[in-house]
């Protein structure tokens, strides 16, 4: 053999080599790099789901002062952020990645995490969500927001006969338009409470030290529990077996206005983490209420406020002409009893935009848990790692 037909036939089968190695290695790689991809996308939504839980839980706080029932849909609100953040520039938009703990530039990122909650079918057969924006009917939304709110964010888009609530100092008109969000949990337990067990055998005492006679409802049976010397925590299913109610209810000295500054995304996390399979009974009041608040002044609060002014708000990302909010209000209401329970939230940004020309005891084997005093509660989906509601009952 020439030294060619050598060098030829050594490189041959070095070359042969390497194909063997690459198809051999190939098979770990494709599941190495799947691993990670499939870790950074965990990564990425329990990043998002610990943000917008402690977002709740903020708002909860501020909606619950003065002994009020509320009840917030974490996801609904950081939504109502998030597309805020996708219409706007410069400081107004910093403002609110401030609040949202992520950059304009990883909504898309954070829009594919929501797409998979919200279009899965399992996760719709108990809480509903939509979006809509209704615009005036002079004034086009930018393309680009059309694109990213509709995909992502289960946005639909509609027009509205131009409504003037006033001019600018060129007369120019000033136009409404707003974006409407909803979310509505509803789904009967796994278990119902009997109604004939229903009676106003207990009282309720308030934080005041006075008592109500609510309705309560009681059931037997084993549960997921658990208590240490603050709170006691037990959780109930709902058909769905992801989903669930988990009570926090506060013990011995401690009142909620005790547990309600601890509670955070790893605080929930570690109590759920606690409860354990034990007999015993559960004895919660039928609660009913619905309330409209302003947001305002707590998203102002927080440091969201040039959003608001006049002629500071840059709403560029979403209208062609200058625009601001001129209210963000919310409508909650939560209601529990015997068969069901339905929470829901609706949020609504009321913008102006410029038209473009003139015109009790326990032991070690069983419990009782007695919700005769204000107490916190969580709708949490298991699967996701998400909680759905988080509220406070005051007064039942």
């Amino acid at each position: 053999m020439s030294l060619r037909e050598n060098l030829q036939s050594r490189y041959l089968r070095s070359n042969l080599l390497v194909v063997i190695i690459t198809a051999l290695l190939m098979p770990s790689l494709i599941f190495a790099q799947t691993k990670q991809s499939m870790e950074e996308k965990r990564k990425d939504a329990n990043f998002h789901i610990a943000n917008m839980t402690n977002l709740g839980i903020k708002a909860l706080r501020e909606l619950s002062k003065g002994e009020k029932n509320a009840v917030v849909c974490p996801l609904l609100l950081y939504n109502s952020l998030s597309l805020l953040l996708l219409g706007t520039e410069g400081q107004t938009a910093k403002e609110i990645e401030g609040v949202l703990g992520f950059e304009k530039k990883d909504l898309e990122r954070w829009g594919k995490e929501s797409k998979a909650l919200l279009y899965s079918k399992e996760f719709e057969k108990s809480f509903l969500y939509k979006t809509e924006m209704s615009s005036p009917e002079s004034v086009d939304v930018v393309h680009a927001y059309i694109d990213v709110a509709s995909r992502y964010y289960k946005t639909t888009f509609n027009k509205i006969p131009d409504n003037i609530v006033g001019v600018d100092e060129q007369g120019r008109p000033l136009l409404y338009a707003e974006i409407l969000l909803n979310s509505k949990f509803i789904s009967t337990w796994q278990k119902p409470f009997n109604p004939e067990q229903t009676s106003d055998t207990y009282n309720f005492r308030l934080i005041s030290g006075e008592f109500t006679r609510p309705k309560f409802m009681m059931q037997g049976g084993k549960f997921n529990y658990t208590e240490d010397s603050t709170i006691q925590a037990v959780e109930k299913r709902y058909v769905n077996r992801d989903i669930s109610i988990i009570y926090i209810l506060p013990k011995g000295s401690n009142t909620i206005e005790n547990i309600i500054p601890l509670v955070s995304y790893e605080y929930l996390k570690a109590v759920i983490k606690e409860l354990e399979i034990l007999q015993g009974t559960i004895i919660i009041p039928r609660v009913k209420y619905e309330r409209k608040e302003s947001l305002n002044g707590i998203v102002q609060g927080w440091g969201i406020e040039t959003v608001f002014k006049k002629k500071m708000a840059d709403l560029s990302g979403m209208w062609p002409f200058p625009g601001y909010i001129s209210n963000i209000s919310l409508i909650e209401s939560f209601e529990m009893n015997e068969e069901k329970t339905v929470a829901e939230n609706e949020i609504k940004i009321e913008m102006v935009v410029t038209g473009s020309s003139p015109s009790k005891e326990t032991n070690k084997n069983t419990f009782t848990f007695l919700a005769d005093h204000p107490f916190f509660f969580i709708i949490y989906d298991k699967s996701n790692s998400l909680p759905l509601f988080i509220g406070v009952v005051y007064e039942p």
